[in-house]
């Protein structure tokens, strides 16, 4: 088993102080990719109580056979 990173674009949505909806909205393979993704979806157009986020996240992944 491997393990690899992928940074992952989220939208958060604030319902009230206390609760969150996500949705994913991309994956990426570098942090960089992840905040020019956001920067072009979300620049001037951010609404009232979302927000975007990147987040590394790891995978694990199965070793392929031969």
């Amino acid at each position: 088993m491997t393990v690899e990173v992928v940074w992952v674009l989220l939208l958060v949505t604030a319902l009230n102080k206390y609760d969150f909806v996500t949705e994913n909205i991309g994956d990426y393979e570098t942090v960089a990719e992840c905040h020019f993704a956001a920067t072009q979806m979300f620049w001037d157009d951010m609404p009232t109580n979302k927000e975007a986020v990147c987040m590394r996240v790891e995978e694990y992944k199965l070793a392929e056979k031969d």
